[in-house]
């Protein structure tokens, strides 16, 4: 099963209540897929990427928008 989250750079009225089911659904995953824009790993992936590590589940990175 693919989980697509909304991500944790959400900052609208109710961002919040989808950045905490974003990081409560990390623990449900056996793999995590970290999307990044033109190389840029900014504070918000860094996040997912250490509670990841934390719960020894691996991941990869995938790059877009490097056409751009």
């Amino acid at each position: 099963m693919l989980i697509d989250t909304a991500g944790i750079d959400d900052e609208v009225d109710i961002g919040q209540l989808r950045i905490d089911k974003t990081l409560n659904t990390i623990d449900k995953v056996d793999l995590g897929i970290v999307v990044i824009s033109d190389y840029i790993i900014s504070k918000y992936e860094t996040q997912i990427i250490e509670k990841l590590k934390d719960l020894n589940t691996p991941f990869f990175i995938i790059n877009t928008k490097t056409d751009l």
